[in-house]
């Protein structure tokens, strides 16, 4: 099964960007350093802040562009500068291709790891992830642990899974069988071998989380609170260990 490299690097940049989100959960050090409210309003903020940054992105592309070509000369006048640089005309040429080599693979990566939507939309889909994680705490405290659990576990390989080699839809979604199954599966094993609670639990918090993507709005909002929800109403009654 060949790997598309830009939904691979989509979802290493989405475990990398949700693992920091346990810290305040699970390390209780961090917790006590700065309280995971604040930890996860912090994040949000900075996310918006990312938001609006990518809303304006052709000014800020401008704004790069021209201080890029103003260092690239800027370097060029240094070497020109350099007496054993002074006839050298091919090393300036290769430092500013190098320079404009860096500018274009920037560029490339963020192409790369951008959804079609968020083309056009902005990146609303780590904007709704942070926001979903900080509603699940206020909401749910603790038990945000599992909805970011399944951000990690069920969304990174629901993606790959169903993108590669998905063709059967659940009924009224996009969303593909062998995806969900595959992602389910992995967030069940973890669940249940790592955090210790019980099979039904597992098994519940998993079918919620096939139903938080293939029914929700955007689903790294609906995937936190769905299934955060769910481990709260399970410990309540006494049927998450």
């Amino acid at each position: 099964m060949k790997i598309r490299k830009g939904v691979l690097l989509r979802k290493i940049v989405h475990i990398i960007l949700s693992i920091p989100l346990l810290l305040p959960i699970i390390v209780p050090e961090a917790g006590k350093i700065l309280p995971p409210g604040a930890y996860y309003a912090i994040a949000t903020i900075v996310t918006c802040l990312g938001y609006a940054a990518y809303v304006k992105r052709e000014i800020l592309n401008q704004i790069f562009n021209t201080y890029a070509e103003s260092i690239r000369q800027i370097l060029s006048k240094s070497l020109i500068s350099i007496q054993s640089f002074q006839t050298n005309t091919a090393i300036i040429n290769h430092v500013r291709q190098a320079f404009l080599k860096i500018e274009n693979h920037l560029k490339e990566l963020v192409e790369l790891a951008e959804r079609d939507y968020e083309r056009r939309y902005s990146f609303v889909g780590i904007l709704m992830g942070c926001v979903g994680v900080l509603c699940s705490y206020v909401l749910f405290n603790k038990y945000v642990m599992y909805g970011i659990l399944t951000l990690i576990v069920y969304d990174s390989i629901s993606g790959l899974v169903g993108s590669h080699v998905g063709r059967l839809k659940i009924p009224g979604s996009i969303v593909t069988i062998e995806g969900a199954a595959a992602g389910a599966i992995a967030l069940f094993i973890v669940l249940v071998t790592i955090f210790k609670i019980s099979l039904i639990a597992a098994a519940i918090i998993a079918l919620s989380a096939i139903i938080a993507e293939a029914y929700g709005i955007e689903d790294n909002f609906t995937l936190p609170v769905i299934t955060s929800m769910t481990a709260f109403i399970l410990a309540h009654a006494s049927l998450l260990y």
